[in-house]
């Protein structure tokens, strides 16, 4: 009842009061601004109320604000994916300058050749052909890849000599590498280069299990290390050398050129040389069992390690 009275008392008041009352809202009662609010909208005042006008442009205001802060976020993003871009294509265009302009790194040029001796040089030189062998020695750990840019290294200062009897470059060039001056005399070759005839294409040969073999980290064998196992063989090596010069100490005209001084004919000294070389035999496969025995290894064990020793070119001790 009471809200009626109230509300029929301002639905009493001209419209200048309910303007005026509504430009100061915060001098009534939150029922009365209700009823102050309610009135203008029924007179159709709210248009001419600054309260209301001042509420419409807020929103308008705040409606035109939402698309133009969406479009800022929307620049901000554009703007920083376009620096992104254009970081990224700078350092594309510096790193494919910085490839074109400067020297190849270390790792992308090529693998120096290995340092190398000659043993020997051959070179036959006749009107219609020429030979050319090159006996060579490179480190024992050489790799294959420097093995093979050694032999063409070789291969190009070789096939570019001049100065023979025949015309054009020579027609075989044979290069053989060795690793040791005993591997050479039993021409055993850790790598060759083979050119034979005119105008073939040189191949390469790589004893590539030799190689690992050398590179190989030490193991473990027949549990014994490395270290151990050369010992053995040293011992192996020493009871050959004593096994001979037993021999030969036992049976002095197996050797020809003291034969032949001695007047022994020939199928005597043969004779001799054949009691020599049994009783090596002997000598050898005594010395070797009980050299086993010592070692704790068996004689399969022993001939392993011995063939250990030939593939890798151990060198025995003095």
């Amino acid at each position: 009842m009471k809200q009626n009275s109230i509300e029929k008392v301002w639905q009493s008041k001209p419209d200048e009061q309910i303007i005026e009352a509504s430009m100061h809202l915060e001098d009534y009662t939150l029922e009365g601004k209700e009823i102050i609010r309610a009135e203008l909208t029924r007179r159709g005042l709210s248009e001419q109320s600054p309260v209301f006008a001042d509420n419409r442009r807020e929103a308008q205001s705040k409606k035109e604000l939402r698309p133009k802060v969406g479009q800022r976020n929307v620049r901000r993003i554009l703007a920083t994916m376009g620096i992104v871009i254009s970081v990224v294509i700078l350092y594309i265009f510096a790193s494919f300058i910085g490839n074109w302009y400067m020297p190849r790194s270390e790792k992308e040029r090529p693998i120096p050749p290995p340092k190398y001796s000659i043993l020997k040089e051959e070179v036959k030189d006749l009107p219609a052909f020429t030979s050319i062998t090159l006996r060579i020695l490179v480190p024992q750990d050489a790799t294959e890849t420097e093995l093979r840019t050694l032999l063409n290294d070789l291969y190009s200062s070789q096939v570019r000599r001049t100065g023979f009897k025949s015309e054009g470059p020579p027609d075989d060039i044979l290069i053989f590498a060795y690793t040791s001056k005993e591997r050479a005399d039993g021409f055993q070759d850790i790598a060759h280069l083979l050119k034979q005839g005119k105008g073939l294409v040189p191949s390469i040969n790589i004893n590539e299990g030799e190689i690992a073999e050398r590179t190989a980290i030490p193991e473990q064998k027949f549990g014994l290390s490395e270290a151990r196992r050369r010992e053995i063989w040293n011992d192996y090596n020493k009871v050959l050398n004593r096994a001979a010069e037993e021999a030969d100490q036992r049976y002095p005209l197996a050797d020809v050129s003291r034969a032949m001084a001695s007047g022994i004919s020939p199928s005597e000294c043969g004779a001799e040389i054949n009691k020599r070389n049994k009783l090596y035999e002997n000598l050898v496969d005594n010395y070797t069992a009980e050299l086993s025995r010592r070692h704790g290894i068996t004689l399969e064990q022993l001939k392993a390690i011995d063939a250990e020793a030939f593939r890798r070119d151990w060198t025995p001790k003095k």
